[in-house]
């Protein structure tokens, strides 16, 4: 393959670029990075997580690229903020799933497209969630003025949490929601379940940002290791998937590399530069 051929390099965050729900960014990775943008190449992220919760790595890279955050609901200019493109849920869908969330007993919030989460009903979870993400959040929860929502999180037990999945299938309807399940892990012991429309995702937000760059999809290689990346990669022309990845995700991809506690991409883009100096 020539790798001389591909201008933009994407990475997600958790799993891949860092180790999950970190910002430790390895000194060789860091280095890495930086050496490939003066070979006039760009570099960006896709993640799930939001432009917040990505700053301090996004600084720490001196990205300037707009970077792909909410798992490609919003596309944002890492130096001056802006949304420069935003796929809210469509009013129907968004519609629905207040009627839901007035239905379970399921915590319940909506990202508005100024980044501030509006809870409709909170408890212990979603109040140490946002206190440990560092998350904005409208303190009146004033979410009946949301007209254009992001996206929708659920937090709760995963009895809870499965009740809203099936009434999320049932109500539906033709719209297909893009639904990703979170089951507890080491940070957080609770279930979560983001909504978002089935537009928004990272390949379609990729596909967007590298027309927007004057970039070929073929000139586009791809780092990700969990299922909201499989588009992604399958969309680039080149998708690399960490070792770990589920099987189904090292399927997509055309090659593999340890993860970032190996500091896998940092020793994949360094061999990179040797075949393309």
């Amino acid at each position: 393959m020539d790798f001389s051929s591909f201008k933009l390099l994407v990475s997600d965050l958790d799993g891949t670029l860092v180790p999950y729900g970190s910002d430790e960014l390895s000194l060789k990775t860091i280095d890495a990075l930086r050496a490939l943008t003066q070979t006039r190449r760009m570099f960006t992220i896709a993640t799930g997580r939001s432009f917040l919760q990505s700053k301090t790595i996004i600084d720490r890279l001196e990205i300037t690229v707009p970077v792909i955050v909410q798992t490609g609901a919003l596309i944002v200019d890492p130096v001056t903020g802006k949304v420069l493109k935003a796929q809210p849920l469509r009013p129907e869908l968004h519609g629905r799933l207040q009627d839901i969330a007035g239905r379970v007993s399921a915590e319940h919030l909506i990202l508005g497209e100024d980044g501030i989460f509006y809870p409709t009903r909170s408890g212990l979870q979603s109040r140490s969630w946002l206190l440990q993400s560092g998350e904005r959040c409208s303190v009146f929860g004033c979410s009946d003025g949301v007209d254009t929502a992001i996206k929708h999180l659920f937090i709760g037990s995963e009895r809870q949490i499965r009740e809203v999945v099936e009434l999320v299938k049932q109500w539906a309807g033709d719209f297909c929601p893009h639904v990703i399940l979170w089951p507890p892990d080491q940070n957080y012991p609770d279930w979560f379940l983001e909504v978002f429309d089935p537009s928004a995702s990272k390949g379609q937000a990729l596909g967007w940002l590298a027309e927007k760059l004057g970039v070929g999809m073929e000139a586009v290689m791809a780092f990700g290791d969990g299922y909201n990346d499989m588009d992604m990669l399958r969309l680039v022309g080149l998708g690399v998937a960490m070792e770990h990845s589920p099987p189904e995700i090292r399927a997509m991809a055309g090659l593999t590399v340890p993860g970032p506690e190996d500091d896998g991409i940092a020793e994949f883009v360094t061999e990179l530069m040797k075949q393309i100096a």
